[in-house]
């Protein structure tokens, strides 16, 4: 509450109700940008941003339109728990039980969430999903609920980054790496991958994928878990906003050659900016004076 004494009129007091101003959130943003689409498989390139430090990302996810909702604009997201019960590989560490516990672990300790989001998030506890994987979840109220090939897209949308190694993996998800690379029929083969439908080959000859999906989906969610984890064991908590930007940048003639690693790809479509050293000078329209450097004082006697 604030008051505001008039000078003409001491005796008449008005007062205003100031806003909550928060000041110390803790912000982590995820600039996602679909690199790629023929009408099937969509790559993308993420940066995800965490107070000064950076960190790079690829995924692979289905182009159908029910299956992958948020298709650009802005979104904001939350930890989701696991739903199963989990290998607890070595391994697949993103879905282990000890990642389950940790985000469980987070939730039970954490005071203030981020209150753009409906309250029932506010625990983490919603759990419905394709799969049952530990994930980070987006969350749009414009988005309407649709169900896709299995899996439920709940209102405000589901999409969430998973393990997964190609788009068919990824119902209503998106799968992250650390580089993509196109693979033919004859190497997905070679490497005992089962693919059922023929559908799923993309253009009949091969398909795109990540090259590690198990390590990158770990170190994504340890990055975030981590953020958490250190802002419950302070004595005063700040909020954690996620903040999903999501932007198309469509390239028809993507090479099937090449290895897209995350950062570099990243960088050349958005390269930083060129500091400007600016120099100023001065410039005298007449003479100018040299001063004599003073030499030492000399001691008086």
């Amino acid at each position: 509450m604030g008051t505001i004494t008039l000078r003409d009129y001491p005796n008449e007091i008005l007062q205003f109700e100031l806003p909550e101003v928060e000041s110390d959130i803790i912000r982590i943003h995820i600039h996602m940008v679909r690199i790629y689409n023929d009408g099937t498989t969509i790559l993308s390139v993420i940066k995800m941003t965490i107070g000064d430090k950076y960190y790079y990302y690829t995924s692979v996810s289905s182009g159908d339109a029910l299956s992958s909702p948020a298709k650009a604009g802005s979104y904001q997201g939350y930890l989701l728990k696991k739903s199963g019960s989990g290998d607890g590989s070595e391994l697949n560490i993103a879905d282990s039980q000890k990642t389950k516990k940790r985000i469980e672990n987070v939730f039970k300790n954490l005071k203030k969430y981020d209150e753009r989001l409906p309250e029932i998030y506010g625990d983490g506890s919603q759990s419905i999903s394709y799969g049952g994987h530990n994930g980070l979840r987006i969350y749009d109220g414009k988005i309407d609920g649709n169900i896709s090939r299995g899996g439920k897209i709940l209102k405000g949308g589901n999409r969430f980054f998973h393990v997964g190694n190609y788009y068919f993996h990824s119902f209503g998800c998106e799968s992250l790496n650390t580089d993509i690379k196109y693979y033919t029929i004859e190497e997905i083969e070679d490497r005992g991958d089962a693919i059922d439908d023929e559908d799923y080959y993309g253009d009949k000859k091969g398909l795109f994928r990540g090259n590690d999906p198990f390590k990158a989906t770990a170190d994504f969610m340890d990055n975030i878990i981590k953020v958490y984890e250190d802002n419950v064991a302070k004595d005063i908590q700040s909020r954690i906003h996620i903040d999903i930007e999501v932007e198309d940048n469509i390239q028809k003639n993507f090479s099937k050659t090449k290895v897209y690693k995350a950062e570099e790809t990243y960088v050349a479509l958005y390269p930083p900016h060129e500091k400007v050293e600016t120099v100023s000078t001065i410039k005298a329209s007449g003479p100018i004076l040299k001063t004599q450097k003073p030499s030492a004082p000399t001691d008086l006697k």
